[in-house]
């Protein structure tokens, strides 16, 4: 089962500008930065909590801190 995932927020133009990664319906509940709707949410399942984070690490690495 595909518990833990990575998920990318993006803006109107599909710009990235938040990822996390989480179990259950994390992705959805309130942050500190704004949630967009529910089309501009990306997810990554992973098998395992690990690959998620990695899958974290490497897209924050990809997109740099804004």
């Amino acid at each position: 089962m595909l518990e833990y995932y990575c998920y990318v927020y993006y803006d109107k133009d599909w710009v990235a500008y938040y990822v996390g990664k989480g179990n259950g319906r994390r992705y959805f509940r309130l942050h500190t930065v704004p949630r967009p709707s529910k089309e501009y949410i990306q997810i990554f399942r992973f098998e395992k909590e690990w690959q998620s984070y990695e899958c974290e690490v490497q897209l924050i690495s990809l997109w740099k801190r804004k």
